[in-house]
C-alpha cells in the first residue's frame, strides 16, 4: 500500500517537474507616481503597475515597458510623437531586422493612440539568466498620443497582454509566441512591493 502510493507520489512530482519546465519566468519591477497626501500635504510614493525590461531590434535598444492587460498591443514612443509623455524616453528607429507594418489606430476609452507599426526582434532575460527571443513581433511606434489625464510615468511604452485567446481582436504575441513554442498564456505573480520584490514578481508564460 505504502509503495504503492510513493509509485503515485513520484509520478506526480515527475510530472510537475516536467509541466514546470515549460514554464518561463520574467521579473517584474514596480512603478511609482508621486501623490500629495491630503492629510499631511506631504508627497508620497503611489504604486501604479509593473514593468517588463524589452530589448528590442538588432542591433537592439532597451525599453522599460509597463504590463498591461487592457491593450491588445504593445508600443513604445516613435520618432515623430511630440506629446509631452514622449520627452525624455527610448524611441524607436528602424534597425535593419525591422520590417514597417503601417499605420494604425487603436481607442481604449480614454486613451487613444496612433502608431506606425512594426515587426522587430523582441527579446526578454528570463529570471534564471537565459533569454527568450522572438524573431518578428509586431508592436507599435507611437505617434500620437491622446489621454486626456496624462500621466509622465518613467516608462517608454506598453506591453499588451489583451486578448490573447479572442480571436476577433488578434494580439500578435499570441502568434508570436506560439511560432517559438510558447503557449500564450499568461499568469502574473506581482503582490504589493516589499524590500526583495524582484524576488517574487514575475510574469510567467507557460
Amino acid at each position: 500500500m505504502n509503495a504503492h502510493f510513493l509509485l503515485k507520489l513520484l509520478i506526480l512530482s515527475f510530472a510537475y517537474v516536467c509541466y514546470a519546465a515549460y514554464r518561463h519566468y520574467f521579473p517584474l519591477y514596480p512603478v511609482y507616481k508621486d501623490e500629495v497626501s491630503q492629510r499631511q500635504g506631504q508627497i508620497l510614493k503611489k504604486l501604479v503597475g509593473y514593468v517588463l525590461k524589452v530589448e528590442i531590434g538588432a542591433p537592439g535598444k532597451n525599453y522599460t515597458l509597463l504590463v498591461n492587460t487592457l491593450s491588445p498591443i504593445s508600443w513604445v514612443v516613435g520618432s515623430k510623437c511630440s506629446h509631452p509623455f514622449c520627452n525624455n524616453k527610448t524611441i524607436y528607429k528602424k534597425t535593419p531586422n525591422g520590417k514597417r507594418v503601417g499605420k494604425r489606430k487603436y481607442d481604449f476609452g480614454s486613451v487613444k493612440i496612433v502608431t506606425e507599426n512594426w515587426q522587430d526582434k523582441f527579446s526578454v532575460k528570463e529570471n534564471n539568466g537565459d533569454v527568450i527571443q522572438i524573431p518578428q513581433l509586431e508592436f507599435g511606434a507611437l505617434s500620437e498620443f491622446s489621454w486626456m489625464n496624462w500621466e509622465n510615468y518613467e516608462v517608454d511604452g506598453i506591453f499588451g497582454l489583451a486578448n490573447l485567446h479572442k480571436e476577433e481582436v488578434k494580439n500578435p504575441l499570441t502568434e508570436s509566441l506560439s511560432a517559438i513554442s510558447v503557449l500564450p498564456t499568461v499568469g502574473i505573480m506581482a503582490p504589493p512591493p516589499v524590500m526583495f520584490y524582484s524576488l517574487f514578481s514575475f510574469i510567467i508564460f507557460k
